[in-house]
């Protein structure tokens, strides 16, 4: 997953069936699903019915550094916000990712009464990234990357070492 449509579909495939609808101006009906930049909020005239799913667009690169082995993650986040009438809560749909997504972990999000939504929720996904410019898929949620004399090694959490630069 190292794309924004790679995260958009793992977390719609997790959610299948739970999302609730959007309605757009032109009264055209389609997923609450929407990945959108800090600060940016939904289309004028579109309104909101169940669970909507908002991916920030961008996710926050997180270095963590102990001597000579660094690991690298991105951090993306979502909410599930719960409108009226869900099929399911916020709360159960962030069980259910967080069971379907490595490296996900979710936490309630403060929302004052009567002013919108009933409940929300934050999932923050951390996803290993590679340590060089080289796009690597490796399915685990943490590597770490050593660089020697004779190359550069990735390690994953299971142990397994894979040389990248020989």
């Amino acid at each position: 997953m190292t794309a924004i449509l790679d995260l958009r579909t793992a977390l719609t495939t997790a959610l299948n069936g739970l999302l609730g609808t959007y309605t757009l101006a032109n009264a055209t009906t389609t997923p609450a699903v929407d990945v959108r930049a800090i600060g940016e909020g939904r289309e004028t005239g579109t309104s909101v019915t169940g669970l909507e799913l908002v991916i920030q667009r961008d996710p926050a690169i997180v270095p963590i550094r102990a001597q000579e082995v660094e690991s690298v993650f991105m951090e993306w986040t979502a909410f599930i916000v719960e409108w009226a009438n869900p099929a399911t809560t916020a709360a159960d749909a962030a069980r259910i990712v967080v069971a379907s997504i490595p490296g996900c972990s979710a936490e309630v999000v403060a929302v004052p009464e009567n002013t919108g939504p009933k409940h929300q929720m934050r999932l923050v996904i951390r996803q290993a990234s590679a340590a060089t410019a080289t796009d690597l898929t490796l399915g685990v949620a943490e590597v770490t990357y050593l660089t020697t004399l004779d190359g550069t090694y990735i390690t994953t959490l299971d142990g397994t070492r894979l040389v990248i630069n020989a």
